[in-house]
């Protein structure tokens, strides 16, 4: 497996701008809603923000103490969820480089992360089988939905 991530049209595979060259292993990808950031989530519990223009990180978040899994951009791209096998779910003000606010609730690995199209909540799922919806104000889960298909939860979005 490479640990690059190649910014090229897959269709025809011609390279658009650059090859972001990385020395850890990447578990997850994200494009900033304006197509200026991609977000990337590593097995050394770091996420990078990679300015697509240049090919250079342009930010680090650290504060996971596990692989990061899921990232999900916020609809105005202020805010960035990551998930970890950490069981947490952190949202990182970007304006500022720090964290807005840790969830805490899941009992397993988190792997994926929805936002709302309005921005005010965000819904995870992972190994617990277990789908919550958070108040990304208050830090209070909304509402739950358990799964039951033994194998936890799993989405990729296209």
């Amino acid at each position: 497996m490479s640990n690059a991530i190649s910014n090229s049209n897959f269709l025809t595979g011609v390279k658009l701008q650059h090859t972001l060259s990385c020395h850890k292993e990447i578990n997850i990808i994200a494009w900033s809603p304006d197509g200026k950031i991609i977000a990337a989530g590593y097995n050394d519990k770091i996420i990078r923000l990679w300015d697509a223009q240049k090919g250079k990180v342009s930010q680090t978040l650290k504060g996971h103490s596990a692989e990061v899994y899921g990232l999900a951009w916020s609809p105005n791209g202020r805010m960035l969820a990551s998930a970890s096998a950490d069981q947490t779910i952190r949202l990182w003000d970007l304006k500022t480089n720090k964290l807005h606010r840790l969830l805490k609730g899941h009992s397993g690995q988190v792997w994926s992360l929805a936002w709302s199209p309005d921005g005010q909540v965000l819904a995870s799922a992972g190994d617990d089988e277990i789908v919550r919806l958070w108040d990304v104000w208050t830090g209070r889960p909304l509402c739950l939905e358990m799964v039951a298909f033994g194998f936890g939860i799993l989405t990729h979005g296209i």
